[in-house]
Parts: structure tokens; sequence; C-alpha cells
């Protein structure tokens, strides 16, 4: 194996990132596998690498970038330095779309991988093996026009320009920080009652509409732009109930749930919905956090957070005061005079809490659930939960039928 063919193939086994070397004429003399013309676009389609090869040879000694219809080839054309990379892609495909494109290009064996990368790697990366093929060991040469990042930076002017004439033709204003920040004051606060969130608060604050409706114009479909700012929302309120106490293992695994459930919102009623619930579970606990830990010492608020992280494993004593930096008989000391229980029965409590959660919202078997929860085997589990509980998971369960949690 020569030594171009080697550096081609291992190019490819290490990036997935394809390399053909081409006479003056276009014809192909170097590909990283024998077989590999079966399943290449460039070499299925004589017209896709002619208008390539092309492209490439209009900037003689640079790198030309050819943009089809979001499969990017690089090309260069120097004497006998043909070589055309690619293809890869910029942004997510599906694998539709990754087999309509290699459809349409007459790939009809298993298609090749086609990596996700970004400009600044291809950069890189092209420069540094460019000069291994052609033995150019000199200064760092500038192979790539710069237009490709500036034709780019254009086109992000050109949408911005657009934007704010469209803002300024539709007299829409985005709501103002300071307003922001009083609105998840009030509700943070207890200023304004959860209930009333989607109600106008008369001479205090815009109603949550007003803010959810001034956000500018982020995308042309009504649904798709209520569905950015929903989730601008709940990553804002997220960041303000961590900062109102919130433990943030409890706070970023609320945001997830709501988050996971607005991929699914089939329309603005349901988007809006999980936005009212988001709300209303947030401002819940955050004020339940606030009931429950007044006067509680940082060593306690630590504890507490230790614990909501490790739920799903055995917690012992000794970690958790070994995580807060005190000695654990004065924790465990600490624990029962500010909270008014024992630490390990706390961790029970929450154990058992979960657990609740478990029965009621998901179909997981009550072994596994045990499982889940670190208090295996089932029948160790149904005797801490019918001592916590006064019943056992089965009767739970049977009490409190699987039902969604958000439109519950």
């Amino acid at each position: 194996m020569d030594r171009k063919k080697y550096i081609l193939k291992n190019v490819y086994d290490v990036s997935f990132l394809a390399i053909r070397i081409l006479t003056d004429n276009g014809e192909i003399v170097s590909l990283p596998y024998e077989e590999f013309e079966k399943k290449d676009p460039i070499c299925c389609n004589p017209a896709l690498r002619n208008v390539v090869y092309e492209c490439g040879k209009k900037t003689a000694g640079k790198y030309a970038v050819y943009n089809d219809n979001g499969y990017f080839y690089c090309i260069f054309c120097k004497k006998d330095q043909n070589v055309i990379w690619g293809p890869f892609v910029l942004e997510v495909h599906s694998e539709l779309q990754e087999r309509m494109y290699l459809g349409r290009n007459q790939v009809k064996q298993k298609s090749i991988y086609i990596p996700l990368l970004n400009a600044d790697y291809i950069k890189k990366r092209i420069s540094f093996i460019h000069g291994l093929l052609f033995e150019e060991y000199g200064e760092k040469q500038e192979l790539f026009e710069n237009n490709w990042l500036e034709e780019k930076s254009e086109g992000f002017h050109a949408s911005l320009s657009e934007y704010i004439l469209q803002n300024a033709e539709q007299e829409r204003e985005h709501f103002s920080f300071q307003r922001e920040q009083e609105f998840f004051e009030y509700l943070l606060n207890g200023k304004i009652d959860i209930g009333e969130v989607f109600q106008k608060a008369p001479g205090e604050l815009d109603d949550f509409r007003d803010l959810y409706g001034r956000q500018g114009i982020i995308a042309e479909s009504q649904k798709k732009s209520m569905e950015y700012t929903a989730v601008i929302f709940i990553a804002l309120l997220t960041r303000h109930v961590i900062t109102a106490g919130l433990n943030e293992t409890e706070a970023y695994r609320l945001s997830d749930v709501s988050l996971q459930e607005l991929s699914g919102a089939e329309n603005i009623m349901d988007i809006e919905c999980i936005c009212r619930n988001s709300i209303w579970q947030f401002i819940s606990m955050v004020r339940e956090h606030r009931e429950s830990g007044k006067g509680e010492s940082v060593y306690i608020v630590q504890s507490k957070d230790y614990i909501a992280k490790h739920i799903f494993e055995k917690i012992s004593l000794k970690e958790i005061a070994d995580e807060v930096g005190v000695h654990p008989a004065y924790l465990s000391r600490l624990f029962s005079e500010q909270t008014g229980v024992g630490i390990l029965h706390y961790i029970l409590q929450e154990k058992i809490r979960i657990s609740c959660n478990l029965l009621k919202y998901s179909g997981k078997p009550i072994a596994v659930i045990a499982e889940y929860v670190n208090l295996s085997p089932q029948s160790y589990f149904s005797k801490v939960f019918k001592k916590m509980m006064d019943q056992t998971p089965a009767q739970y369960r049977k009490e409190h039928p699987n039902k969604n949690f958000w439109k519950s």
C-alpha cells in the first residue's frame, strides 16, 4: 500500500472523512478502499463529481467548499494535487434525509457514514492531512478562502436587518428584563397566587401571557415560536427557583420532565398547559422548601442536596458527613435538632416519597421500584413502605391509579 492510500484509509477509519485523489482530468485514482466507489456519491454520480471538481478548479491553490443541499465537500485543485473531501454535515440530518441524499446520487449499496463536523474542525484537519498527503511541511499555509465564514457572517447580518425591520413593522417589543425579574419575584415571594398567573394583576404586574407573547419573532410558525419561548421560560424559572433555595437536583429533574413533556406537545394549548403546570410544580416546591427549611444551617441544606442526588443509591451517614465536612455524630445531632427527624429516617422518607411517585405515575413492577430506591428485596421494601404509609405498596397503587402527571 502506497503512502497516500495509507493516509486515505486511516483518515476514513478514524473520522469517517472520505478523501479521493484525482487526475487533472477529474478521474479518481485513489480511494480509501477498493469497494468504496460502490457506496460513494462522488463515484456513483458523475454529474455530482463534475460539478464538485469544477467548483475546486475555480479557486486554484485554495480549498473551495461545495454545499450540496446541506452535504458539504471540500475541493483542492492545483497541478497534480487534486483532492475531494466529504461529504460531511454541519448540522444533524436524520437517517431518512441521509438515505434520500444517497439515493438521489445513485448510491445503491450500503451507505457510507457521513460525519457531523464543524467548520473550524474541518479546516484544521484538512490543513494537517493536506501537508501529509503532498509532503508540504513548511510554514502554515492559508489553504481556505476566508469567505466561507464571512458568507455566514453576512447572512447573519442580513437576517438581523430583516428581523429589525419586521419588528418595526409589527410594532413588537420584548418584555423588558426588569419586568421579567419582577414577574419571577412576585411568583417566588408569594406576591401573586399561582392560580392567578394566567390572569391580570391590575396595577402590579403584566400577566404571564404578556411575558409569553412578547419574546420577539423567534419562528414563523406560532406553535414553534411558543415552543421556543416555553423552553426559555422553563430554563429561566429553573434558575430562579435554585436562587430561591430549591436544591439543584430537584430543580433540574423537574426542568427535564417539563422539557420532555414540551417535546411531545401537539398544539398551542398543550404548550400553555405544560407551562402552567411547570409554574405550579416549581413554585409549590419552593414554598414547601421554605416552610420546611426555616432556620436550617448550611450543613443541613448540603446534606439534603447530597441525599437528593444519591436517592437511588445506598446512602450512609458517614458518606454525607464526609461530603459536607463535619463529624458524623455532630451532623446526626444537628440534623435531628433542625429538622425534627433523624437523618437516616429522612433518607427513608425521601426514598418512600420517590416510590409513591413511581407507584402512581409509572407502570414499573413493585420489585423493580424496590431496586430503584435501593430498598430491595421487595419484602423489605413493603415492610418499610407500610410502616411509613400505613399501607402496602400494592394497596397504595390501587388507591392511586396511573394518570398523566401534567394533565391531572
